[in-house]
């Protein structure tokens, strides 16, 4: 691992925002669709009391519909196809932000590492394929939706009604 995702030299924030979200995006999905059909000893069983599984689905319904409304080069990102990866990337970045909290990190910082994490470059062509084939959203919407879904980002950059990033309260989704 080299940086951004991970030095010795880096600040405990910028851990957190690299190797500390690729951690917990993995981790996170043990609990996503495919995670939750695998037990404790990797054998595939159900393990979900059947009103979880019910409360499961009608929360992702509202993460697909979330991912949905987001468009790059006027192409709809398929939150179904990426379904999975916005779960785990909504649960790593609920993880992250849960530890700087508790361990009085500047989250704001935790959030810049976050975003350098997942700088890229990209042909349109290449853009384009990612889209309609990728199970992982595209960075700029793996940053974008994620961090809009987050409540503490708003107090950490201070974001108002009138700023892009912008979503409402009662539209941004959450599993945990």
């Amino acid at each position: 691992m080299q940086a951004p995702v991970y030095s010795i030299e880096s600040s405990m924030e910028e851990k957190i925002g690299g190797v500390g979200t690729i951690i917990a995006h993995e981790i996170t999905h043990a609990f996503d669709y495919s995670g939750s059909q695998f037990d404790e000893n990797g054998n595939q069983a159900n393990w979900w009391q059947e009103t979880d599984r019910e409360n499961f689905i009608k929360e992702t319904q509202k993460i697909v519909n979330y991912y949905n409304g987001f468009k790059l080069n006027d192409q709809n990102i398929n939150g179904i196809l990426t379904l999975s990866e916005n779960i785990a990337d909504l649960g790593a970045v609920t993880c992250i932000t849960e530890y700087a909290l508790t361990n009085q990190l500047n989250l704001k910082d935790v959030y810049i590492a976050y975003t350098k994490l997942l700088a890229i470059k990209i042909r349109p062509e290449a853009l384009l394929k990612q889209i309609l084939k990728d199970v992982h959203s595209h960075a700029k919407i793996r940053v974008n939706a994620v961090l809009s879904a987050t409540d503490e980002f708003y107090t950490a950059f201070d974001i108002k009604e009138t700023d892009g990033m912008y979503i409402p309260k009662e539209e941004r989704p959450s599993l945990w």
